[in-house]
């Protein structure tokens, strides 16, 4: 009986080394997703094999929060950033939302339960689960919607209700960890607030006076974050025009940087959009 426990926690502890080399393999591939990128356009060979091995790694291991959103974070790369049509994106973004609200889903059951999933504390969610892979979840999922929506058009976002998808689920990455990927679900809450209409019943939640203090919490939070310094820079610019002046400095600073590094791709892609605010090519 002994030899056999002992069988069964040396069997487990392998299956956990397994799983954890299968998430490390993952995230190194991810880590090469800039390999061979033009400017702000990547190839997509590197982001498909690391979403194909963020995917073995979900599959052996389905309860991992941490596995499940970095999967979706690789999807989102690969829509924004590898040059597929709109269309492409639409169905990329169509797999992403499903697979959120799946994972989103399956996380309620094992954190507490869906009451204490929407609305527990930081500490609630901490006795079952790793409240920071909560967050990131969250945030990653309302980036999925985000981009479904841009992709899809303002009247079938309008009517699959994701502007208040967009803001309950920002809202829960604020309020499980503020310092997610350096503020963003403060980033996400500030453009919401900076650039949709408020409609009653659609999104009576929107209210303009929100978006530069949130903002501007997130540029505290991580001030060289380049996100950070582009949604503070485009809020003041959408709200404020007696700041225009100081958006445009900064915009301007942004769009003459060199980025390096992983997330090289990304930068660029926002010193790009900078350089089109400048240019007067932004949808107010």
């Amino acid at each position: 009986m002994r030899i056999a426990l002992v069988a069964l926690v040396a069997l487990a502890s392998f299956c956990r080394s397994a799983n954890a080399d299968l998430l490390a393999r993952a995230d190194s591939l991810y880590a090469l997703r800039a390999e061979g990128a033009e400017y702000d356009r990547a190839l997509r060979e590197p982001i498909a094999e690391a979403i194909a091995a963020y995917r073995q790694a979900a599959e052996a291991q389905p309860e991992s929060i941490e596995t499940q959103w970095k999967l979706l974070r690789s999807l989102f790369f690969e829509g924004q950033y590898t040059g597929y049509s709109r269309p492409e994106r639409r169905a990329r973004y169509e797999e992403a939302v499903e697979q959120a609200e799946e994972y989103l889903a399956q996380a309620a059951e094992r954190c507490g339960g869906k009451q204490t999933w929407v609305r527990g504390t930081r500490a609630d969610i901490a006795r079952l689960c790793n409240p920071d892979d909560a967050a990131q979840l969250y945030l990653w999922s309302a980036i999925a919607w985000a981009q479904w929506g841009r992709a899809s058009g303002l009247l079938d976002a309008v009517r699959s209700g994701m502007a208040t998808k967009l803001n309950d689920y920002a809202l829960r990455v604020v309020e499980l960890d503020p310092a997610c990927e350096g503020g963003g679900g403060q980033r996400l809450l500030a453009s919401l607030h900076a650039r949709l209409p408020n409609i009653p019943l659609i999104t009576g939640f929107v209210r303009r006076e929100k978006a530069i203090p949130l903002a501007t919490d997130a540029l505290a939070l991580d001030p060289a974050h380049p996100g950070n310094r582009y949604i503070y820079a485009t809020v003041l610019y959408r709200v404020d025009p007696e700041r225009r002046t100081e958006a445009k400095d900064l915009l301007r600073q942004l769009a003459a940087e060199t980025p390096s590094g992983p997330w090289r791709v990304e930068w660029r892609n926002l010193c790009r959009r900078a350089q089109n605010w400048l240019n007067g090519n932004y949808a107010p």
